[in-house]
């Protein structure tokens, strides 16, 4: 499935640059450095996976890709990299940058182009963690540049650490804690993160004494760091292929839509105005799926945890009165267990609604919503102006007025509708639970006894199993018993994660993607207009739109 969907992905990616091409060429001479760009950048049939090293400058990257490759590396304290360069590296190919916020010119933007033509990534910060000014570069590549999915988190300098006291391993998991609150609301098990000191390394190979080689390599923590990159790459490195030229293309066409948009400044200010609560609701759409798949994840482990009691009582060969009791507990357990995961997603749908209308409430009440509103606002006794202006009907101005104005009332009307979808969650079980009885089965395991509840099965086969006197056959009903105890369990947390999901589902869809619907509506019909460079820039956001799509298509 994974070959499939990869030669799927690489396809459309090809066709999405040959229609990238057309358009910006057939754009004209002021487009055509973008055109050259979709042409030298985006290679969507490359064979080797790039890695490359991104922070802002002195935390070692360069010193890391030496230690790594064996290569000599130009290193040294300030600024030392001002250009891209490559390190073959094995299978893989590292890619050097010049680190960012080192106040020289065109150095950020290096960088950036770097993050994005890269497959995968290591993002290396020193022994002094995140800081003000390397936080939102950061957070940058990783939400803005769309490459959470392809970062691995790098501590370098682990020496300079101070330990207080502290075991390295204890220290490794206190820095782990520390950068789990720096990047909230992203989840730091997704970035690794690994601890190295580069200079640890590069020491214990100059190093002649045997025993300081190896307390040197230790100290390095190397060992750790080449299995989490092999394990990243591993698991990463097909997505990352099939994801990074859409990224470039991304790029490169947002651009080309920002240089068609300009005009008085209204019609830019109005797309930033959108895009932002497009960022803001895409961005709380994933949190919100983060935090759905951990509740699931918490109700199919509480969910099959009940079958370990009576299994014990199983190789107890307990009687069938205790059996009876045991069962009347689990019944209870497993109704406490779908009232708390139901209320919990009760609680979390409210909280995740508050969050997303303080996140549009703040845009909605930011200068530039302000302005973008005086702007739009449209007296209607006014009459059509056309394509005077900004190039903008008095309908379309009107529309963003109101579209400014309307992001966080939506979210209150989408809060009450999915709140009455939650009542299906307590029908799940048919409001009562009969999972144990003495009915008698013509059967102990047959189809029939499927549908009758999964506890009445195992209740008649354990009957069975307590009135077998044949060794033999006793131990092979045990056997049975057992696995289809555990089945019947894993049974019920499907059932109840395929409600889940379908509630999940269902709060997405009415608290982030209706709206996202709507905004990007408004956004089509922003750039929407008679003249050439509204047509191509309605050109060129359909196109970023198809390859937004095609992403979300290689991630799922």
């Amino acid at each position: 499935m994974t070959e499939i969907r990869f030669q799927q992905t690489r396809q459309a990616a090809r066709t999405l640059k040959a229609r990238a091409i057309e358009t910006l060429g057939a754009a004209g001479a002021e487009f055509s450095d973008l055109k050259g760009a979709v042409e030298a950048r985006v290679t969507v049939d490359s064979q080797r996976l790039t890695l490359a090293l991104a922070g802002v400058y002195e935390v070692g990257k360069s010193s890391l890709i030496e230690a790594l490759t064996g290569l000599e590396v130009p290193t040294g304290g300030g600024v030392t990299t001002t250009e891209v360069r490559e390190y073959p590296y094995g299978d893989l190919l590292l890619v050097d940058m010049p680190g960012t916020l080192s106040g020289e010119a065109g150095h950020d933007q290096i960088a950036k182009q770097a993050i994005t033509d890269a497959d995968l990534l290591l993002f290396v910060i020193s022994n002094e963690l995140f800081n003000t000014e390397s936080l939102p570069y950061f957070m940058h590549a990783a939400v803005d540049l769309d490459k959470r999915r392809q970062m691995l988190l790098v501590v370098n300098k682990f020496d300079r650490f101070n330990l207080a006291g502290r075991t390295p391993e204890e220290a490794v998991q206190f820095i782990s804690g520390v950068l789990a609150e720096e990047i909230k609301p992203l989840p730091v098990d997704g970035f690794g993160p690994v601890v190295v000191s580069t200079r640890d390394y590069l020491a214990s190979r100059k190093a002649e004494d045997p025993q300081k080689v190896t307390r040197r390599l230790a100290s390095s923590r190397f060992k750790e760091l080449i299995a989490a990159i092999d394990q990243f790459c591993a698991r990463n490195g097909v997505m990352a292929q099939q994801v990074r030229p859409l990224q470039q293309l991304l790029d490169v066409l947002n651009e080309a839509v920002n240089r068609a948009l300009v005009d008085d400044g209204s019609r830019s200010r109005a797309m930033d105005l959108v895009r932002r609560q497009m960022f803001a609701l895409n961005e709380e759409r994933g949190r919100a799926r983060t935090e759905l798949g951990h509740l699931r994840s918490e109700a199919h482990s509480l969910l099959v945890q009940p079958a370990e009691k009576l299994l014990k009582l199983l190789d107890d060969r307990a009687s069938t009165e205790e059996m009876d009791l045991a069962a009347a507990d689990v019944e209870r357990a497993l109704q406490l267990i779908v009232q708390d995961i139901s209320d919990k997603l009760g609680v979390l749908h409210g909280q995740l609604a508050r969050d997303l209308m303080t996140r549009l409430n703040e845009i909605d009440g930011s200068a530039l919503a302000q302005r973008v509103r005086a702007e739009f606002e449209v007296d209607l006794k006014r009459p059509e102006l056309g394509n005077q202006g900004a190039g903008l009907s008095s309908k379309t101005r009107k529309a963003v007025a109101e579209g400014a104005r309307k992001a966080a009332k939506a979210v209150t009307e989408n809060s009450k509708q999915v709140t009455e979808v939650l009542a299906g969650i307590f029908k799940f079980f048919g409001g009562k639970f009969k999972p144990w009885g003495k009915v008698k089965l013509d059967g102990w395991v047959r189809a029939g006894g499927k549908v009758a509840g999964p506890l009445v099965t195992i209740a008649e086969a354990y009957f069975n199993y307590r009135e077998e006197e044949a060794k033999e056959k006793v131990e092979q009903q045990l056997r049975t018993l057992r696995a289809d105890m555990r089945a019947s369990f894993a049974d019920i947390a499907r059932q109840f994660d395929t409600v889940l999901q379908e509630q999940s589902n269902a709060l997405l869809t009415q608290l982030y993607d209706n709206p996202l619907e709507d905004a990007s509506a408004l956004s089509r019909e922003i750039v929407a207009g008679g003249d050439h460079r509204t047509a191509l820039a309605q050109q060129l956001s359909g196109l970023v739109e198809d390859v937004r799509l095609q992403l979300e298509v290689a991630v799922r």
